[in-house]
């Protein structure tokens, strides 16, 4: 059996992410972009092993090309109720609930 737990709208990307934010906490929440190249370096400065480092940056290549941009009632049926929207989480993060 294979289960994504993903909800109805699939993959957020970094500039819905920013919007979110930027309205729950009531300021600007900047992005930054790097390349692979400049975030596999950060990942190492971090002190991460190359071979993590490499199996990151894959994944987050995956991800930008789509590869969690899927849309399922699999959480729905899972959880038996519809998941908290992502807003209403991120406000309960931010008042520290």
């Amino acid at each position: 059996m294979r289960i994504l737990v993903t909800g109805a709208t699939g993959q957020l990307g970094s500039l819905v992410m920013e919007r979110l934010l930027a309205a729950v906490l009531g300021r600007e929440v900047p992005v930054q972009h790097v390349d692979d190249a400049e975030y596999a370096s950060g990942l190492r400065q971090a002190g991460l092993p190359d071979p993590v480092v490499d199996m990151i940056v894959a994944m987050n290549r995956a991800i930008r090309a789509g590869a969690l941009d899927v849309r399922s009632d699999d959480l729905v049926r899972l959880l038996g109720r519809p998941p908290v929207p992502l807003a209403e989480a991120l406000r309960a993060v931010a008042a520290g609930r």
